[in-house]
């Protein structure tokens, strides 16, 4: 069985604005060393999966910087590879309209490839998967497409593609993002952006008698609805060992970003960072061991906190995030809050509930949460929580 996977990373994601200033949304750091293209990539290397195509397209400086210097781990001689395609500009000179666009620009390389399976994914979701289940049981449906599937209340339809399907999971109707649409009982099933394609039939979508002149640029709006009934397609449920919906979280929103990050720091998610046998892969700097000084008190002054090396901790932090990097001078607390790489926070300096961006020095005696932010130009509130993107500064 030969697979191709190919992950889709060139989203705005303008939903995660300030933290997307200049990054893509698939670069963005989370649980302090990784970024979030991590999840995908770490599932494809743990799921033996060897060919990988990342498709990108917004702000890709840095996520090809970090495939390029985290990920160059496969052996292209033996036929392993992640290669990155920006806009190809195969219909015209314009980027990548849609998701089934983006793969018709790189229809090439699938076809290069020529595998017998082609796994399209999200390079913006947080979650695990072992992708040798959804192809095993795509193999054994028989599937010509198969879709990952998760319940959720009916209430976000409006949010997801949502699917109905018959007793052998078969769909009967897709819909993409409906605004109103009747659910019978409390939730439905939703598209996670995680689809198996037969390659032969990916190919007959977008070249053979299937497309019929269409004009296909997204797979929810434009390609799914027109295979039901004429392809077998079904639906994958995602679910953890007990039958409950697997841990899936989008990033859609800032809240989604900082909760997500706080529920596996808090073991409230199936992601153990800490699993030897799933582990999450990352680009490693070079950088010292974190040193945590004394505390005249003698209390603990780190409590419940994943901190990544080249720290330098003399003030107290708890239940919180941080990049590599980051110091936290005499007197000083971080408190609830995420801190990407090269964060100063000066002493007496008191931080609640805070993202704050790369390089970005928090100063003396200063105090900063939702409820209190009046020395910053710039910054960025969602419910209870206070960003600082790059161009956050203070008075």
């Amino acid at each position: 069985m030969k697979v191709l996977a190919i992950i889709l990373a060139g989203g705005k994601g303008k939903e995660l604005t300030p933290l997307v200033e200049d990054r893509s949304k698939a670069a963005v750091p989370y649980f302090g060393k990784y970024r979030v293209v991590d999840f995908a990539l770490s599932n494809c290397l743990n799921s033996g999966i060897r060919q990988v195509n990342v498709v990108v397209q917004h702000r890709f400086a840095s996520l090809i910087r970090h495939i390029r210097d985290g990920w160059n781990i496969y052996s292209p001689a033996i036929g392993e590879y992640i290669d990155v395609y920006p806009p190809q500009q195969r219909r015209g000179e314009h980027w990548y309209a849609g998701t089934a666009d983006a793969i018709y620009q790189n229809l090439f390389s699938i076809e290069n490839e020529n595998p017998d399976y082609v796994l399209t994914l999200s390079g913006d979701h947080i979650y695990r998967m072992d992708y040798r289940d959804i192809l095993n049981y795509h193999i054994e449906k028989r599937a010509d497409l198969t879709i990952s599937a998760i319940s959720i209340p009916g209430k976000h339809t409006a949010r997801f593609g949502v699917m109905e399907v018959d007793e052998e999971n078969r769909l009967t109707h897709f819909e993409e993002k409906p605004e109103k649409y009747q659910v019978a009982g409390d939730c439905c099933l939703a598209s996670m952006g995680i689809y198996v394609f037969t390659a032969s039939v990916l190919k007959d979508i977008f070249l053979g008698s299937d497309r019929d002149g269409k004009e296909y640029k997204d797979f929810g709006a434009d390609i799914f609805p027109d295979l039901i009934g004429r392809r077998r397609v079904f639906a994958y449920p995602f679910e953890d060992e007990r039958g409950n919906p697997g841990y899936w979280n989008v990033l859609r929103t800032l809240r989604d970003y900082y909760d997500g990050n706080m529920d596996i720091l808090n073991n409230l998610c199936e992601i153990d960072m800490y699993d030897r046998s799933w582990p999450f892969r990352t680009y490693q700097s070079q950088s010292t061991p974190t040193r945590s000084f004394g505390n005249p008190s003698g209390e603990n002054h780190i409590v419940n906190s994943a901190i990544s090396g080249g720290g330098l901790i003399e003030g107290t932090v708890r239940n919180s995030i941080l990049g590599t990097n980051v110091v936290v001078e005499p007197g000083a607390s971080v408190s609830e809050s995420i801190l990407f790489d090269n964060v100063h926070v000066k002493s007496g300096a008191t931080l609640t509930k805070a993202i704050v961006d790369k390089g970005i020095t928090i100063p003396a005696n200063s105090s900063l949460s939702a409820e209190n932010q009046k020395g910053w130009q710039e910054f960025t509130l969602t419910d209870d929580i206070i960003v600082l993107g790059k161009s956050a500064r203070p008075h």
